[in-house]
């Protein structure tokens, strides 16, 4: 028995069933298809190759804070001053109080740990 499936987005093989043996199916041998050939934008790879400048991310993110403060209180975009991690933070409007943090605090405590561990291997390579 061969069972085939047609559909546009993806090509899927054809299954065969062995009915004789344990009805596991069987995935005949089809070549895969070529993929299509990528061509990204020259101003993007640009743009992803060149980060901006800290002033820029600062200044984007009193931006984005002033439009979110008009529609909720309790969300901030900051960045972390030692690792440069950019934050966002679900805040507590009556105490100020940190609610959710993305990445979390502990995955930025991590990431100044490792740059801790970094430097100090580096010393000792020196």
């Amino acid at each position: 028995m061969i069972i085939s499936q047609n559909n546009a987005s993806s090509v899927v093989p054809p299954v065969s069933l062995d009915v004789a043996t344990s009805q596991r199916p069987v995935v005949q041998d089809v070549a895969p298809a070529p993929a299509a050939p990528v061509e990204l934008p020259a101003k993007a790879v640009q743009a992803a190759a060149s980060s901006p400048a800290p002033e820029q991310v600062k200044q984007a993110m009193e931006r984005v804070n002033k439009v979110i403060q008009t529609l909720s209180d309790d969300v901030r975009f900051t960045q972390d001053e030692e690792t440069g991690i950019r934050l966002v933070k679900v805040v507590d409007t009556k105490t100020n109080e940190v609610i959710r943090q993305m990445p979390s605090a502990e995955v930025v405590a991590i990431a100044k740990a490792l740059d801790t561990l970094q430097g100090l291997i580096i010393r000792q390579k020196a």
